[in-house]
């Protein structure tokens, strides 16, 4: 299975998003889920890379680096996804046993 981290055209990228009062907001592609409800939501470059839960991009599962809201810092916390592409960046005191 093919993870978007090895395909190197969907990586995240630097994108201009429109203002939440534009006519006719386009798709970015970025979507977030919501795990009480499960379901998928569609949001902008800033909240899909501070996201700690599950993220896609263009249906496609997205594991890699969470960054610090608003910021290019990376978050070191905790995360819920326990796959090592995920869990590269985390404490290791906040690491799952």
């Amino acid at each position: 299975m093919k993870h978007l981290h090895d395909l190197p055209e969907l990586q995240l990228q630097e994108h201009t998003f429109p203002e939440q009062t534009d006519i006719g907001l386009r798709p970015t592609g970025y979507e977030i889920r919501m795990p009480d409800t499960g379901e998928w939501l569609m949001t902008n470059q800033e909240m899909f890379a501070a996201w700690l839960g599950d993220r896609r991009v263009w249906g496609i599962p997205y594991h890699g680096p969470v960054y610090a809201s608003g910021t290019r810092t990376i978050y070191t916390g905790s995360r819920l996804c326990g796959c090592s592409v995920c869990q590269m960046n985390v404490n290791p005191k906040d690491k799952p046993n």
